[in-house]
């Protein structure tokens, strides 16, 4: 049972091991790629399968890599929506990964229109950024999303305070250039047009200083729409036509030719040129048709085309009412999703708490098991030491029949002895007998020595120092030796149990020392000098051969 319990908390450890380790390291290589090589970020991280996320904090950090990655890669962040509730709900402190989390989730919310719980995320992640001041990168995201957020809302205010902010930690020119675009706008809006014309201007020049096509594009039309704003006509065609050129991206045409339509339209001259600009078929979203065919139905009817006029007006009136149902048609999606949504952080609570109990039932069985392993090793040291205390007393008993045994011999050598004594025996019979006697007592001595060593080597001192005997002594460096502890250990269990020995010897050569009795008591167990070395700490035999070279002059010395 003590084996089979080791071998599976072994295999569970050792399969936990290399799966998180193998996870820990696709995410690594993940997380390096994300600045260099998004997409390819994100196709590493969706090839990982879901089976392999058994641990909060894993699915935890692969939610947030996710999202980093789906981001920069200009995608939805729908797919991330019950992993970023896992990292919410994980990172609970005021740390970047919490921060982190707070900002996608804000902008997922944001793609799903949910403004009041977006706004509340990306404030607490702008609030925990503070502390932070070194992660410029995660400030323009959070107040990037939240400036924009604000002025969606009418809050022009906030969201100007907020783009200062983005300035502040803006470093390349096309962020600079994106900050002060939507500065520019702020100031546009409240009706400061000459602050927001000179802002403007160094929005061109960061855009035009980075050589970026789209942001030349976005820098010129806000130009456009500026000078629409005050009343200068001819200024706003020049910078709609220059963002109509820049511009290379298929998708944004529309709105940059709808603009020079209605300048043309505004100026009320070259109506041919702003249906021309206007015209519906330049245009695939719903919403840029309604407003061309509302502009075109103007022109018509500037022209004097009233049956065009109104052939665009009943285009229009279908178009928004087709609008309308496609709004509630995506407001019913969003309910859709929204409901999705609560059932996917459902299934993953669940999961979660699947994951929570099998863990305590892991570590129930894991603590059983060790219990269970502990105890056996408790019982098995108390069995070991009963039976030594067992040894230990037959030893004891058996030593003091044997030393009654030679009292009796040496008494009855003692009569024999006596001159006078009573005993009619013939001087030759007593000293056969003496001799007799004298030959018993040295055999029983010898097997008093034996006993004590068999119980000596018994002990758990003894199968230590028998370890050490087996190592290999050909490098010194690693040979081991007994500690001092052990040391000492060793000395007690020897002078317990060579007692009669050894006061036998101090009392016949009492300039021995401790060490040197101790030394002759491993000698009578059979130790050779190696060991012997090993039993007072040394790595070699030259101490030892120089105490065996002392140890001659004390015993021959009276």
């Amino acid at each position: 049972m003590k084996y089979i319990l080791q071998l599976l908390f072994f295999f569970l450890l050792t399969t936990s091991c290399s799966g998180g380790r193998q996870l820990g390291e696709t995410l690594a290589k993940a997380e390096s790629l994300l600045n260099t090589a998004p997409d390819s970020a994100l196709h590493l991280l969706q090839s990982v399968p879901h089976a392999s996320l058994s641990s909060r904090k894993a699915a935890a950090r692969y939610g947030l890599l996710l999202a980093r990655a789906t981001d920069k890669s200009v995608q939805s962040l729908l797919p991330c929506d019950s992993l970023l509730h896992v990292a919410l709900h994980y990172y609970k402190k005021e740390t970047l990964q919490r921060a982190t989390a707070l900002i996608y989730q804000g902008r997922l919310e944001i793609e799903m229109n949910q403004t009041e719980s977006a706004l509340v995320h990306l404030q607490e992640a702008l609030a925990i950024l503070q502390a932070f001041p070194e992660e410029k990168e995660m400030k323009r995201l959070v107040t990037s999303s939240l400036g924009d957020l604000y002025f969606d809302l009418c809050h022009y205010d906030e969201a100007y305070a907020v783009y200062q902010e983005l300035y502040d930690v803006c470093e390349t020119d096309v962020d600079k250039s994106i900050a002060l675009n939507n500065i520019s706008l702020y100031h546009c809006i409240v009706g400061d047009h000459l602050t927001a014309n000179s802002v403007q201007k160094d929005a061109l020049k960061y855009a035009y200083q980075a050589n970026d096509s789209n942001m030349m594009a976005t820098s010129e039309f806000h130009a456009s729409i500026e000078y629409y704003q005050i009343g200068e006509m001819d200024s706003a065609l020049v910078h709609a036509k220059r963002a109509l050129t820049a511009n290379n991206q298929k998708e944004a045409e529309p709105r940059y030719t709808q603009n020079i339509g209605e300048i043309y339209l505004a100026k009320r001259e070259h109506l041919d040129s702003a249906m021309y600009y206007l015209s519906k078929e330049t245009y695939s979203n719903p919403q840029d048709i309604v407003i061309s065919l509302h502009r075109m139905y103007e022109v018509e009817k500037l022209k004097g085309n009233y049956q065009q006029a109104n052939s665009y007006l009943e285009e229009y009136t279908e178009m928004t009412d087709s609008i309308y149902g496609q709004e509630r048609n995506t407001e019913i999606q969003q309910l859709i999703n929204q409901f999705n949504t609560k059932i996917h952080v459902r299934e993953e609570q669940v999961r979660a708490e699947k994951e929570k109990m099998f863990l305590i039932f892991s570590f129930v069985l894991c603590t059983i098991a060790l219990m269970l392993y502990f105890r056996h090793r408790i019982n098995e040291k108390k069995k070991q030491e009963y039976i030594y205390q067992q040894n230990l007393k037959m030893a004891q008993e058996k030593e003091a029949s044997l030393q009654r045994t030679i009292n009796d011999h040496r008494h009855f050598i003692a009569v024999l002895q006596k001159d006078n004594s009573d005993l009619k025996l013939s001087h030759e019979e007593r000293l056969k007998e003496i001799q007799e006697r004298e030959e018993t007592i040295e055999i029983l001595n010898h097997e008093k020595l034996a006993l004590r060593t068999w119980l000596f080597v018994q002990s758990k001192i003894a199968k230590k120092v028998d370890s050490l005997a087996s190592q290999s002594f050909n490098d010194k460096d690693t040979v081991k030796v007994l500690t001092l502890r052990e040391q000492a250990e060793l000395k007690k269990v020897v002078f317990e149990i060579y007692a009669d020995f050894i006061a036998s010897l101090k009392a016949e050569y009492p300039k021995l020392t401790d060490e040197d009795l101790l030394y002759l008591a491993l000698c009578e167990v059979g130790y050779d000098t190696q060991t012997i070395a090993l039993c007072f700490g040394y790595t070699n035999t030259h101490p030892i051969n120089q105490r065996k070279f002392r140890l001659k002059e004390r015993m021959t010395k009276t």
